[in-house]
Formats: structure tokens, C-alpha cells, sequence
């Protein structure tokens, strides 16, 4: 919720807006965790921790997809494998990364 709220006011209404209604996963200290096992992998910068913030809570509470537009540090093609399989040393199973016009059919 803080991230949608930045930038440009309107935009952040309108993504507010959006999620109204919506449960949001609460981060656990084991997200947390993940997430700074994530950053000491060098999979994602400690500079955006809200990254690896995210990929952990949708890992720690099973979420089969997370969806995103972020191909820097989250759908980023080459570092796909290698964080499915820290995850997976971390002994959970990965979310499928993946940006949301792969969802449906062409």
C-alpha cells in the first residue's frame, strides 16, 4: 500500500482505488527473512528491499503467481532461475513470476 501511494496523485488515487476491497498479505518475520536472504544472494538490491519484500510474502503465503511490471528487480529474465532456486533453498516454493500481459491469450 505505501508504494501505490507514491508518485503522481492522481495515478495513486486511481491504484488505490483499484485494491479497494482487496486482502493484502501481511508480511511475517519470516517474508522478512526471505527477503534479506534474497538481498545477501544479490538477487535483489538492498536499495529496493520492498522487492524482495514482496516475492517473500507471496513465497511465505503460498501464492501460486506474483504479477508485476517490475522487470528490474522482480520479473527480471536474468534472475528468474536464480530466484526460484534460492527460494527453493530456502525450502518454500516460489510464486511464477510473471508480468500481467502473459496472463491471457493472445
Amino acid at each position: 500500500m505505501r508504494e501505490i501511494q507514491l508518485g503522481n496523485r492522481d495515478a495513486a488515487r486511481r491504484r488505490v482505488a483499484f485494491v479497494n476491497g482487496l486482502s493484502l498479505l501481511p508480511e511475517t518475520e519470516e517474508a522478512g527473512q526471505l527477503a534479506d536472504y534474497l538481498i545477501k544472494s544479490g538477487l535483489v538490491p538492498e536499495s529496493v528491499r520492498d522487492d524482495a519484500l514482496h516475492i517473500a510474502t507471496a513465497t511465505v503465503h503460498g501464492m501460486d503467481y506474483l504479477v508485476t511490471w517490475n522487470q528490474k528487480h522482480i520479473f527480471n529474465p536474468f534472475r528468474i532461475e536464480a530466484m526460484y532456486a534460492a527460494i527453493r533453498k530456502w525450502k518454500r516454493t516460489p510464486p511464477v513470476l510473471i508480468r500481467p500481459d502473459n496472463l491471457g491469450p493472445d
